[in-house]
């Protein structure tokens, strides 16, 4: 299987979620799961830490220096989309920019990255 095919699939997941969201078409059972805010902010962790893994995958767990640290490529590409689409919905009717999902889903990609390096042998 390609490196690049679990992100891709992901990506069209996240994608179609989002969609759903900015048009407000889930069915009522999803609106009911998002009260509470535990379940929504599950979601958001799982859902960003997983596109963040697969993004690192998919470019084969590389890294590029600031200073002493090493960060992964592609946790930071993903990083950067997520605080984009979390903005844009300052601008979409029914949508609200939400910090706790930001902080939800930061927290998924820093975990996700913090995983890999014990997990896949990356150094």
């Amino acid at each position: 299987m390609p490196r690049w095919l679990p992100l891709l699939l992901l990506f069209i997941l996240v994608g179609y979620i989002v969609y759903l969201a900015d048009t407000r078409s889930f069915p009522l059972w999803f609106y009911r799961m998002q009260m509470d805010w535990g379940v929504d902010k599950i979601g958001h962790f799982a859902l960003m830490g997983g596109l963040a893994w697969c993004a690192n995958d998919a470019l084969g767990w590389r890294q590029w220096q600031v200073g002493s640290m090493a960060l992964w490529t592609g946790s930071w590409v993903i990083f950067v989309l997520v605080a984009l689409e979390e903005a844009s919905q300052h601008w979409i009717p029914g949508r609200n920019c939400d910090w706790r999902d930001l902080l939800a889903d930061f927290l998924g990609i820093l975990v996700a990255g913090r995983l890999a390096p014990r997990s896949v042998g990356a150094s």
